[in-house]
């Protein structure tokens, strides 16, 4: 049993399993059939909802989410809206009347997906510029139109005085009188605390751990994979904390990336808000988390070569202590973690001094929301021409995520602009690289020297 708001009023509904996604729930269950499924694996947009629940400060956040990669246990506690809400009786919502009005819509198939997005974009920004539109969108993909007369709607929609602001304070006294309730699904569980949560992992070691989902999800969805035990981090308030102390961040393991990436935009952190810009959409940045991204292992993740570079530090828990562990031991083999079987991962600090001593690049068969072939994260300090320290972290050059170490080790104490093409390729000669459908081995041990060569070319000393 789950209970969530929608369309006015508190709804409980009875799930098929843990792994049942909300785009199944409603499409085959609530037979609401308007949430489309296209590629049911976080790519096209057109199964985007919104789910909204109470900020820190007790107003409303709202948030496009890609149904087919949510648990819809998850869904317990929160506000939902889908394009079916949006009418008000026969009168259109103000998004809908600007996609007719500007002949934003052929198919129709891909326009849930897309107003949806834009209703969350809009709730938070009423006259949003092109590039917050352009981002909002970005993770919904149209065949028919183009994509200019649906950014015309969304500009020129006015959606300050919808239904949904009508409805603004039932909605919060729902949401508070949600906060307490607890989803009642065989197999499935949501602990309120990071001690519950090492509980729970230690009596069941098998358990899949959900922090954001939006990897695993897909071995439910594609793979039809069965599992006994789903442990989801959503409700540990704890995990969802983020500060910045000086120079130093302290990142809790459920911190959307989306929550990220506005911190780093804020706090002028470039290149980590360019690695986020390029992350997936902003459907999956709502859902995905640092935690998440960096427990999943993979040896092409576009975080975690970033987090290698800039000295990142997990703090552990388990049932019995916490402790810490540098993130460059965490990683023993291809999607093998130093994680025990009773281990969670509560927070990652890291460290960084100068912002603009820190630059990241991917290279990826499509520009944005794509999986990177390379990733290079390169952190350095310059004392009078020499790169007094250098870190390198690299996605895709081996089985995990690594440090260029023979790079490191050769160039530091070097004047950058001595260093050549093929002194970073002979140092990059310890490492072997991956060789799949995406690039070759030989293709990304030249484009990673070359993106090492730039950075280091790049390097200026801090004014």
């Amino acid at each position: 049993m789950i209970s969530y708001w929608k369309n006015g009023s508190v709804e409980q509904d009875q799930l098929l399993s843990n792994t049942q996604t909300l785009l199944e729930f409603l499409r085959e269950s609530k037979r609401l059939t308007g949430t489309k499924e296209g590629c049911a694996s976080g790519d096209c947009g057109a199964c985007t909802v919104v789910l909204v629940s109470l900020d820190d400060n007790d107003g409303l956040k709202y948030e496009a989410v890609n149904s087919c990669l949510m648990p819809a246990a998850e869904l317990d506690g929160k506000a939902l809206i889908t394009i079916e809400d949006l009418a008000d009786g026969d009168d259109l919502h103000p998004l809908q009347q600007a996609f007719i009005d500007y002949h934003a819509s052929q198919c129709g198939f891909c326009t849930p997906g897309f107003i949806l997005s834009a209703l969350a974009l809009k709730k938070h920004e009423s006259n949003p510029d092109l590039e917050a539109i352009d981002e909002a969108l970005g993770g919904n993909l149209c065949r028919c139109t183009g994509y200019s007369p649906i950014i015309k709607g969304v500009q020129l929609a006015d959606c300050t005085h919808d239904r949904f602001t009508a409805l603004e304070a039932d909605l919060i006294k729902s949401l508070k009188q949600l906060q307490n309730s607890v989803a009642s699904v065989a197999g499935f569980h949501q602990p309120r605390s990071v001690k519950a949560l090492c509980e729970l992992k230690s009596e069941n070691p098998d358990a899949i751990l959900l922090s954001g989902g939006t990897d695993w999800m897909l071995r439910a969805t594609q793979g039809l994979e069965c599992v006994e035990t789903l442990i989801s981090t959503e409700r540990v308030d704890v995990l969802h904390h983020m500060s910045i102390e000086g120079s130093r961040w302290l990142v809790g393991a459920a911190v959307s990336l989306s929550r990220i990436k506005d911190q780093a935009k804020a706090s002028g952190f470039s290149a980590l808000d360019h690695l986020l810009s390029r992350f997936a959409s902003q459907q999956i940045r709502n859902r995905a988390t640092l935690g998440g991204s960096i427990g999943n292992a993979s040896p092409i993740g576009d975080l975690a070569p970033l987090m290698l570079a800039l000295n990142a530090e997990l703090i552990l828990n388990s049932v019995e202590q916490q402790r810490s562990l540098p993130l460059k031991q965490f990683f023993l083999g291809y999607k093998q973690t130093a994680l025990k079987s009773d281990e969670v991962i509560n927070q990652i600090h890291f460290n960084v001094d100068d912002q603009s001593q820190v630059l990241f690049e991917k290279v990826s068969k499509r520009l944005d929301d794509d999986i990177s072939a390379v990733a290079v994260a390169t952190h350095y300090t310059l004392i009078e021409g020499r790169l007094s320290t250098l870190r390198i972290g690299l996605g895709g050059m081996a089985a995990t995520p690594v440090l260029a170490l023979g790079v490191m080790a050769a160039f530091e104490g070097k004047s950058p602009s001595s260093i050549t093409l093929e002194q970073v390729t002979l140092a990059l000669g310890e490492l072997t690289p991956l060789s799949d459908l995406r690039a070759s081995a030989d293709y990304r041990l030249k484009v990673c020297s070359r993106v090492i060569h730039h950075h280091l070319i790049s390097a200026k000393e801090s004014v």
